[in-house]
């Protein structure tokens, strides 16, 4: 619980607690439950994601918040690094088709960030899923790739654990570096794709 830490950092008049991975060990998980699932196999809702961080080694790919268990047959949504690029990417299992958007430029080590990705149905869906991406770093809309499949319809809903800093493929992703909770902890929302006013 992010609550309990005893290390802190402080943002303005708030002191607010933070998580330290090590990148190898170290990550939380939350038992499975429909409301993690974006997607039931047909369409995928409108979601929102959000978390602030520090990286250790900038140059990393790494698991930030993800549904993606190998072992359980579970890929369904990955919010991350991709060499140190913030991306979201998502897979329809049935037929093995994954796609995502990832941002342009890599995060920097040292520097903290709060990361927003969201995904409006109403702008892009099934082989255009990417398109209704957006990458937010620090309340701004950041420069961004897509990458879509004609195969992808949807995510399906599987029964795999959530994790936080790192995933359970083979080979794992973990995150190694800081994340905040309380009041600037990670965030999702299922169902909303946040305006950039309310980013």
């Amino acid at each position: 619980n992010a609550y309990d830490l005893k290390l802190y950092q402080q943002r303005n008049r708030h002191r607010v607690p933070v998580l330290r991975f090590n990148g190898s060990t170290e990550f939380l998980t939350s038992p499975d439950a429909d409301g993690w699932s974006i997607g039931n196999g047909l369409s995928d809702s409108s979601c929102s994601f959000g978390l602030s961080i520090r990286l250790n080694n900038a140059v990393q790919t790494a698991a930030l918040i993800s549904k993606w268990d190998s072992l359980a047959a579970s890929l369904e949504w990955r919010v991350g690094l991709n060499t140190g690029k913030p991306w979201i990417r998502v897979r329809d299992a049935s037929v093995g088709a994954s796609v995502f958007r990832a941002a342009d430029v890599a995060l920097l080590a040292g520097k903290d960030y709060r990361i927003v990705i969201t995904y409006d149905n109403a702008v892009g869906s099934g082989a255009t899923w990417a398109n209704g991406v957006a990458i937010y770093v620090n309340g701004v809309a950041v420069a961004s790739t897509a990458t879509n499949n004609a195969l992808y319809v949807a995510t399906e809903n599987s029964t795999g654990l959530v994790r936080i800093a790192n995933d359970n493929f083979a080979p794992a992703q973990p995150y190694m570096g800081y994340m905040e909770g309380g009041e600037f902890g990670p965030v999702y929302n299922k169902g909303t794709a946040l305006t950039a006013a309310q980013v």
